[in-house]
């Protein structure tokens, strides 16, 4: 059983006994079994309980990163490059992060439409949803995650509340609102295409969305630029303003990819609490490491990645007392310059000159790479033997400290990280889950 029990998805995926793609093709074959994914969707539901505890050290994504396919059509390499993401930026700090997975609201309007195309292509987007779960249990990763439903059940006038509590000032105004649609007309690409069954579906593309591809279907009238802007204006606004709502109920920060360019969602500087400045931090060595390698690495050196999560808080923690008056993004940047590089290369410069002591006094060249290995070691100990008993003495005396040295950086705070900075891939590879 899930750590999240109350995930309406897996318990449905559980229920019926959904463990692979082929599974869930079969089973949504069967009306009666997609009458039940229907019927156990938290839709219109008081959701706020639907979230199990996150603890001290729970972060929520954002829209653009919580594996909702709310920016890109349902897509598993998408989700995978969103959960890489997510990883990267909060695995040095934070325990549990809150997704939202598909959006409910929108699942169960599709599998309600009288449309059977609607309802065959809700069910073909669900499927990356389902795979996306798999993949998570596959590499280890289910514990770290937290499924959430963003109610997204309000008011125009419950919005442009929220919107400027949170700071998104531009969504209550509605020249600011006009002045950055007409801007995205005039900077975006628009492309319409119309569908075999005689609707539209619009392409936007351009600097004021990130560059992301929005894409819409419209009915048979085709839609103008100023009407598709609107909507793109929407889509983005809105959905940021359930971010703030949700992770306000939940007390949570927010991590996400990137804030558009009309929007400022703090109001004016950001407070330099511990969790901005550690959303701001950025490690050396993480972000080569294959997803699948960091995961298992977690599990098969808990001590050392739990020392090294502890470490970096309290670097977080000291770096604000000392520079209180800066930016998070400033403060992060001390944490990494002050601290974490400083501990790297402390470690670096142990095990160069263990190895080279060892290699001088043995007579060996020892390779130190990740780790060193007692198959490396027992390579060199023919040499030493046969070099006389009181080369044999001198040489173990050798050995032992060069594990003594070992032992050494193991207890580093840093050593979790180091070690994952020096984990080899083959570049040939077509695709890497890398972090």
């Amino acid at each position: 059983m899930s750590i999240d029990d109350g995930y309406w998805l897996e318990r449905w995926m559980r229920e019926f006994d959904i463990k692979s793609v082929a599974d869930y093709r079969r089973a949504t074959q069967s009306p009666t079994v997609v009458k039940a994914l229907y019927q156990i969707i938290p839709y219109h539901d008081e959701q706020w309980s639907q979230v199990p505890s996150l603890g001290p050290y729970g972060v929520m994504a954002g829209r653009t990163l919580d594996l909702s396919g709310s920016f890109h059509p349902p897509c598993l390499n998408c989700f995978r490059n969103e959960l890489k993401l997510l990883l990267s930026r909060t695995a040095h700090y934070f325990q549990h992060i809150a997704v939202g997975g598909p959006i409910v609201d929108a699942v169960a309007r599709g599998l309600e439409a009288r449309s059977p195309d609607v309802r065959a292509r809700t069910i073909r987007e669900l499927q990356d949803h389902v795979a996306l779960l798999l993949y998570i249990d596959e590499i280890g990763a289910r514990d770290k995650i937290r499924f959430v439903t963003k109610p997204a059940t309000y008011c125009q006038s419950c919005y442009r509340n929220y919107a400027r509590e949170a700071g998104i000032t531009i969504y209550d105004d509605e020249q600011q609102s006009a002045d950055v649609i007409a801007k995205i007309i005039e900077t975006s690409k628009f492309s319409t295409v119309r569908n075999r069954a005689g609707n539209w579906t619009a392409k936007i593309t351009g600097p004021m969305v990130t560059d992301h591809v929005l894409v819409s279907e419209y009915g048979r009238t085709r839609p103008t630029r100023a009407y598709m802007a609107r909507e793109v204006f929407d889509s983005i606004t809105v959905p940021a303003v359930q971010d703030y709502i949700t992770a306000k109920h939940y007390t949570l920060p927010i991590v996400d990819m990137s804030e558009f360019a009309w929007m400022k969602t703090i109001r004016g500087e950001r407070s330099s609490s511990a969790e901005s400045v550690a959303l701001e931090v950025e490690l050396p060595g993480i972000n080569g490491i294959g997803l699948r390698e960091f995961l298992q690495m977690q599990q098969e050196d808990e001590a050392s990645y739990l020392k090294f999560q502890t470490a970096v808080r309290t670097a977080v923690r000291e770096a604000i007392k000392r520079h209180e008056s800066r930016s998070p993004n400033e403060i992060a940047r001390a944490v990494v310059e002050e601290y974490v590089k400083p501990e790297i290369a402390d470690i670096e410069q142990k095990m160069r000159s263990a190895t080279r002591s060892l290699s001088k006094k043995v007579g060996i060249s020892a390779v130190v790479g990740t780790t060193a290995t007692s198959i490396g070691l027992m390579g060199a100990m023919p040499l030493v033997v046969t070099a006389g008993v009181g080369v044999v003495a001198a040489s173990l005396t050798q050995v032992y400290k060069y594990f003594d040295d070992k032992a050494t950086v193991e207890s580093s705070d840093m050593y979790f990280l180091w070690k994952a900075g020096r984990v080899k891939h083959d570049p040939t590879e077509v695709y890497r889950d890398e972090i």
